[in-house]
């Protein structure tokens, strides 16, 4: 370009006006900030490194311990910590233990379970651990998004594993009666492979019958009748009281229906994608009536020896007492959590981005709420 040429354009740029001027000059630096930091930004999916999965923020050192052991491939520690919850007959830690180490059974290759498996051939709790690995290998093969993105081929896969999952608790029973901990499971089983209710309700009645407070049982029946799976809004609430009130004063089956309000929001607000329609109804008269008797016979009536999974129901409570804007009690309930505060149901007041940034946002709103 010659320099005539160049005079020539500047002056034919004093002719536009100042407004479409700066119209022009915005549009191109909207366009690169994007273009830089907003798409630039997105991994790629092919290089991109999965996130180290990490135990729930509330477990201990002996349950990071048993994490890391996993991570490394080595399934002996936690074959030895199921040992001693059997001969204790301790069936919430089982439970709770085989929950906080689901992160690692994630990314834990299923080879590495087969051969040890096949090392144990007559060790109930073995068995129980493949079962329980296998549904994580399932739903791996399956994916976390809605089911219409579920391929025919992650479909075929999933349902294969999920039947070698059950195949592994159903021997895990038959070796050892008396452990709740595989009917809970098999409920999850009955879930992915879309069996029916008259089956989830009956794997719930066996864990019941074994351990009368089994709450790991319960939420795995009250998330089997989530509404985004098999049940309604309706019936989860209704099945949540129905064991709530059955269950002793005091017990933590009687928090069941902060849990079964907190899925009806979920369900509501992200998957009808009407948070004012949400909110509206978890503060409803009728809600709150639920959630207040829930309170009255557990939180006010509560053993001060809670056990290890209490704090789960614990965040269950304080999630829905922020969406009622209840400081008080929410306050209570976050000093119960203190810096234990789970995944979910906290990341659905987040920007979704991933479980733990998201989480930690909804966290820190409720917080704020409550002045804690």
């Amino acid at each position: 370009m010659t320099a005539c040429a160049f005079v020539s354009q500047l002056k034919a740029m004093e002719t536009i006006p100042v407004w479409l001027y700066l119209i022009i000059l915005f549009s191109i630096g909207g366009a690169y900030y994007y273009i830089v930091y907003v798409y630039g930004a997105r991994p790629d999916p092919a290089t991109a490194v999965p996130p180290v999965p990490k135990a729930p923020r509330y477990a201990g050192p002996d349950v990071e311990a048993l994490f890391q052991s996993v991570l490394r491939m080595d399934l002996n520690p936690l074959g030895a910590r199921l040992a001693a919850t059997r001969q204790a007959q301790a069936w919430d830690d089982r439970g709770l233990d085989l929950e906080n180490i689901g992160g690692a059974f994630d990314v834990l290759d299923r080879g590495v379970v087969d051969v040890w498996a096949r090392n144990y051939p007559n060790d109930a709790g073995v068995r129980l651990v493949s079962g329980v690995h296998a549904i994580h290998w399932a739903w791996k093969a399956r994916g976390t998004g809605a089911g219409s993105t579920v391929t025919k081929d992650g479909a075929r896969l999933m349902r294969e594993r999920l039947r070698v999952a059950q195949s592994e608790l159903l021997q895990a029973i038959a070796m050892d009666p008396a452990d709740p901990t595989p009917h809970a499971h098999l409920i999850t089983c009955a879930k992915g492979l879309q069996l029916s209710k008259e089956e989830a309700f009956s794997q719930f009645s066996y864990a019941m019958a074994k351990d009368p407070e089994n709450i790991h049982a319960c939420k795995r029946l009250l998330d089997f009748l989530h509404p985004k799976w098999f049940g309604s809004i309706a019936e989860v609430r209704s099945v949540a009281l129905d064991i709530a009130r059955r269950s002793r004063p005091g017990s933590d089956l009687r928090a069941l229906p902060f849990l079964a309000h907190a899925f009806a929001w979920e369900y509501t607000a992200l998957f009808d994608d009407h948070r004012k329609k949400a909110d509206a109804a978890i503060r409803a008269a009728d809600a709150r009536a639920e959630l207040d008797e829930a309170w009255a016979n557990w939180a006010a009536s509560q053993s001060p020896s809670p056990r290890r999974s209490t704090i789960i129901l614990h965040n269950y409570a304080a999630f829905c007492l922020y969406l009622m804007k209840d400081q008080s009690r929410l306050a209570l309930q976050l000093r119960a959590i203190g810096t234990g505060y789970i995944n979910y149901p906290w990341c659905f007041l987040g920007k979704m981005r991933d479980p733990v940034s998201s989480s930690n946002e909804g966290f820190a709103a409720a917080r704020k709420l409550a002045n804690v």
